[in-house]
Formats: structure tokens, sequence, C-alpha cells
């Protein structure tokens, strides 16, 4: 069982991995996200998760490896990263192969990590929010890979699914209101 020293011990593996990293539209540091993402998960699960829930972007987004956490944390904490872990990251394959690849690997996986992926996808919502404006295209395909998201993972926790679908229909409706305006505005007078 691990304690809430390791914890800690993850939060500064994660700063370190994501060192200088900004998220893409807020422009705020990377880690935030990562610490968001990990305190919602100490309301669910046990700190086992936590600590792979602020590592959770760690493989995917960084140079860190499987065998680098595992020879920290254990493989029980490796193996839930691995699990957040989007296999196809760095393929050649369009996007809706891969991203599609990403949703069967994650239909295999246990509850504890689908509930951390709904409260990754629900953090990372908020920020794909402020790119309505910034970049409609990833918007577009942004919304659809979140509904088939949320279906793969729903079922792992009531709350967060009713949470998540809120969060997605929110930006779908935001979406569809910033494109009117803009066509209003278009208009010739």
């Amino acid at each position: 069982m691990l304690d809430h020293n390791t914890l800690y011990a993850a939060i500064d593996f994660a700063a370190k991995a994501h060192a200088g990293a900004k998220r893409r539209y807020s422009g705020e540091p990377y880690l935030n996200h990562c610490l968001r993402v990990m305190g919602r998960t100490l309301q669910y699960l046990e700190v086992q998760y936590a600590c792979a829930a602020v590592m959770h972007d760690t493989i995917e987004d960084t140079d860190v490896t499987y065998d680098d956490i595992a020879e920290i944390f254990g493989e029980y904490v490796a193996d839930i990263v691995a699990g957040l872990t989007n296999p196809t990251k760095g393929l050649p394959d369009p996007r809706a192969v891969r991203k599609q690849k990403d949703r069967d690997h994650l239909r295999d996986q246990p509850v504890g990590i689908k509930i951390i992926k709904m409260i990754d996808r629900i953090d990372n919502l908020s920020d794909v929010s402020r790119a309505v404006a910034l970049d409609p295209g990833f918007v577009d395909t942004y919304i659809p890979e979140s509904w088939e998201l949320w279906k793969v993972i729903k079922d792992a926790n009531q709350n967060l699914a009713k949470e998540l679908e809120e969060c997605i229909s929110y930006l779908e409706r935001t979406n569809k209101h910033y494109k009117e305006m803009i066509e209003q505005l278009q208009k010739p007078k």
C-alpha cells in the first residue's frame, strides 16, 4: 500500500517530466492539469490511483517509460499509467483510426482507469472550450471523439458520466453558438 509520501514523490516525478510544458489553449503549466486530475481521483479511488493520475500523461507525452515508473512506484502504479496511455500516440494512422484503437484499449481496462479517464476528459474539455474561437476545426473533431469515449467509459461511475455528458454538451452548444455568431457577422448588411 502506498502512502501520501509516495503521492508527493509522484507529484515531483510528474513536475519534472512535464517541466516547461504548457496546456495547448490556456497556456497554463501542464502540471496544473495533472494535479487537478489527481485531486479529483482522490475523491473516488485509493492513493495508488492518485499517483498514477498525476503521472497519467508521462508515458504518452514525455520521455518517461513504463520501466521508469515501475522502478520507483512499482508495477501496479505503472500498469495504471499504461492503462491510461493512448497506445497509438505517434503512429502514422489517421486520427480517426488511432482514436478508435485507443478506445478499444480503454474498453478492456478496469473501472479505476476509466474513472481517471473520465476525470481527465472533463478537465481537457475545460481547456478545449477555450479553442472554440481559436481552433474550431479541432473542436469539431474533439466533440464526436468525446461522445465516443463517453460511450466506452460511462458505466464506470454514474456521477462522473453525467458530468462528462454535461461538459461535452456544453462544448457542443458553445461551438454551435459561436458558429452562428460568426455566420451572422459575415452576412452582408
